[in-house]
């Protein structure tokens, strides 16, 4: 427009001239005319021939600056202008093929972290929360709108954040959470306009390492229960017939009874052992849990008797249902209140609490030291002199086989114990 300009000015000045000169020198008049046109015509062709071009440049620069791909200018008719108007048309076809590229790859980049099994996290460079899938989310037990409320990442409340916090760059270790989840933690980095981007990868290994567990120690269990059993029944039918033919010596009589009753205890001991590799199937219906606590809770002041430990109750006072295997629960609520009681040493309070779709069954005892907490629910693991391991190991495959979140761990403000069990199904109960 610019250029466009300075021709009209300059052919307005050429006609103002061609009037001067009509009233002072006539005979003048038409050369000067002539050459005013021929004047005029040189400065039209001559903005045709860089006043469009260059026109035609900024309109491109414009169209750059706006990251307008999809546009393209208009051939001028000049040979010479036409080929910068194609080649800067190319050049803008391959931007915009580029472009579209990079939004459909980031597009299936998105939709294929959104659909990964494994929890990715990413920081942007004042470390805040950029990005996240959905398998983050369930891992970190929230919600999406928290998370997006939320700028660092330690502000979320889990506990699995704290140990995400603590990863230095590069870095990965398993953690093992308080209701014996175990995830593969990873902090690292990638490059963004040459600068690293801190994320994380959470990689769930529960059921791998369950199923891993399971298969192992089954194998050993029932390889034992096999040996021993036949054994013993081998061994406890030589002694009936001894019996039969010593019967007279009531002193040899004894002793055989004692070895028999061994024999059958060992033969309990190891029953026990095979029937945690395979627990009978479960009949769930919907059950009132305040009832069932209130049916069996003559049963838990028993298991108190001998000891200064004291069972107290507090239920809410509107009934909480939840789909069970009672025979299964109940056993699950004996051992862990069993537990319970033992870690008072003798002299404490045990409460049972339900609240809000949760049963939690709280203890003052000893607590649980962090390298235990390691270790609760492994196989046959146990803190107790004599413990077999059995207990916990139970309780923590039958909610699990019901669906139940769970959790047990030591309170470090007020030395409480809790084991909290969520009796809202999180995940689909394997029958």
């Amino acid at each position: 427009m610019r250029y466009l300009f300075i021709v009209i000015t300059i052919e307005l000045l050429l006609a103002a001239l061609s009037v001067v000169v009509l009233y002072k020198t006539p005979p003048l008049y038409f050369v000067y005319v002539s050459i005013s046109v021929a004047v005029m015509i040189l400065a039209a062709l001559l903005y045709h021939r860089l006043g469009i071009p260059i026109k035609k440049i900024t309109t491109g620069m414009e169209l750059l600056a706006a990251q307008d791909f999809s546009s393209q200018l208009r051939p001028t008719g000049q040979k010479d202008t036409d080929k910068i108007i194609g080649v800067f048309n190319s050049m803008m076809k391959q931007l915009r093929n580029q472009v579209l590229m990079n939004q459909e790859q980031n597009f299936f980049l998105k939709q294929l972290i959104d659909a990964s099994p494994m929890g990715v996290i990413t920081l942007d460079f004042n470390e805040q929360i950029d990005m996240f899938n959905s398998a983050a989310v369930k891992m970190l037990k929230t919600d999406k709108n928290t998370i997006l409320k939320t700028k660092q990442l330690s502000d979320i409340d889990s506990e699995l954040t704290k140990y995400l916090s603590e990863l230095d760059f590069c870095d990965s270790k398993i953690i093992r959470m308080s209701n014996t989840d175990r995830y593969k933690c990873s902090c690292l980095f990638f490059m963004d306009r040459g600068f690293k981007r801190k994320f994380y990868l959470i990689e769930s290994l529960t059921e791998e390492i369950r199923k891993a567990e399971r298969e192992a120690y089954g194998k050993v269990i029932r390889t034992i229960a096999h040996e021993v059993n036949n054994s013993m029944a081998a061994t406890k039918a030589v002694l009936d017939i001894t019996e039969t033919v010593i019967a007279d010596d009531p002193d040899i009589v004894e002793t055989l009874e004692c070895c028999k009753n061994r024999i059958n205890s060992m033969t309990n001991f190891i029953t026990q052992y095979a029937n945690v590799v395979k627990t009978p199937p479960m009949h769930c219906i919907p059950q009132n849990i305040n009832a069932l606590i209130n049916n069996n809770i003559s049963f838990y002041e028993a298991m108190c008797i001998g000891t200064n430990v004291k069972i107290k109750s507090q239920l809410s006072t509107t009934p909480i249902t939840a789909n069970i295997d009672s025979a299964m629960f109940e056993q699950v609520l004996v051992n862990i209140i069993k537990n319970a009681i033992e870690s008072c040493n003798g002299i404490g309070e045990v409460q049972i609490l339900t609240i809000d779709k949760q049963l939690i069954i709280a203890d003052n005892g000893k607590g649980i030291q962090p390298k235990e907490a390691q270790n609760l629910f492994n196989p046959f693991y146990s803190t107790k002199p004599n413990g077999q391991g059995i207990g916990l190991m139970f309780a923590a495959d039958t909610l699990r086989r019901h669906g139940f979140e769970f959790s047990l761990a030591t309170n470090p403000v007020d030395g409480i114990t809790r084991f909290t069990i969520s009796l809202e199904p999180l995940t689909h109960p394997q029958i």
